[in-house]
């Protein structure tokens, strides 16, 4: 289902000084967009115009209302809170929810994650699911389910990617044996998947992965171009009581990281998108 988007074509992004909300600005300028960032505090971004204080301005609320099209990039996996997740994964969600039931916007694109559902144990993915609901119910909503977004290696690596990478030799210190499944996808792709849900594509939900099957310990390997890489392995059973005493982590992360997902497909997306998802074996090899 196409629906080009009419000569103004305003685009609202939120958190747009997020990783990918930096990546995806230029692309939308470049294409001709008007782009407008939403941001909570000042910050210097490539957009049209830029909007401070998001959650608590009006006029973010009418820019969201009178825009073609929203990309909701919204969300926090590290909260360490119930409240924290709802926060920043519903209440954000709410807002653009509001905004879709009384403008005229035609399409909003969400990134949300794998195995996202309303009743799950699990506080990151049970608000993921609350967020999907909220702007399924719209019946204007492109949702990508992805888990891990992978750069480059001559781009800047987020510290998920640099976590995984070691340049002295050291051991990577990782939570569990390493064999559990990760869905990872290159950020072009999700760069051009959003652009490309913009202006076609039914409503739904789509998972967005890379073409290939990895475990953590296959990524690791991957990402530092050596088959023996040297690992080291915090046990689950371990890792899940550190959740709870070491301040980087909660029981919900280290859920998060341990967890076996249910199998991800990305060949809907590939045939509502006309997408050409990249290998991450030809970037990094």
């Amino acid at each position: 289902m196409n629906h080009e988007l009419s000569q103004s074509k305003t685009v609202v992004v939120t958190s747009a000084n997020s990783r990918v909300g930096r990546m995806l600005l230029p692309r939308l300028n470049k294409q001709g967009f008007q782009t407008i960032a939403l941001v909570r505090t000042p910050t210097e971004l490539p957009a049209t115009q830029t909007i401070t204080n998001w959650m608590t301005s009006t006029e973010a609320i009418t820019a969201m209302e009178n825009a073609e099209a929203i990309v909701h990039l919204s969300g926090d996996i590290f909260a360490k809170s119930k409240k924290a997740y709802q926060e920043a994964n519903v209440l954000t969600t709410e807002r653009v929810a509001q905004a879709l039931r009384s403008g005229n916007t035609k399409r909003v694109v969400f990134l949300s994650y794998p195995d996202a559902d309303l009743h799950s144990s699990n506080l990151f993915l049970q608000a993921k699911g609350q967020a999907e609901q909220l702007l399924l119910d719209s019946g204007k909503a492109v949702i990508f389910r992805i888990q891990s977004i992978i750069n480059a290696p001559d781009t800047t690596l987020s510290p998920f990617e640099e976590s995984l990478i070691t340049s002295d030799g050291n051991k990577i210190s990782i939570l569990g044996d390493g064999e559990q499944k990760i869905e990872v996808v290159y950020s072009d792709d999700v760069i051009e998947a959003i652009i490309r849900a913009l202006n076609q594509g039914s409503p739904g939900i789509y998972d967005l992965t890379s073409p290939e099957q990895l475990t953590l310990n296959d990524l690791i390997k991957l990402l530092n171009r050596n088959p023996n890489v040297p690992i080291s392995y915090v046990p689950g059973w371990l890792a899940r009581i550190l959740g709870w005493l070491v301040p980087d982590l909660s029981p919900t992360v280290v859920d998060l990281f341990l967890r076996q997902y249910s199998h991800m497909d990305s060949s809907q997306v590939v045939k509502e998108f006309g997408l050409k998802l990249t290998s991450l074996e030809t970037i990094w090899t």
